[in-house]
């Protein structure tokens, strides 16, 4: 289904510092549609600045395993 779409976006919760197995799965099924993915952080409004760091910086790591891999 992801060939037939102009975009897709992921939600991802700013609380979690994890990645559930689910969204894991998610993600390494959309590989080789990596130029279509829009992620999104919801309520990043709602933690401090260092918070929304680490789970941007481990969301975007884990990411760019999964795509490449």
């Amino acid at each position: 289904m992801a060939e037939r779409v102009d975009r897709i976006i992921l939600l991802f919760d700013a609380h979690k510092l994890d990645i559930s197995d689910e969204f894991r799965r998610v993600i390494e099924g959309m590989r080789g549609y990596d130029d279509k993915i829009r992620i999104v952080l919801n309520k990043a409004d709602m933690v401090d600045h260092q918070q929304l760091m680490r789970v941007y910086g481990a969301l975007m790591w884990y990411v760019l395993i999964s795509l490449i891999y």
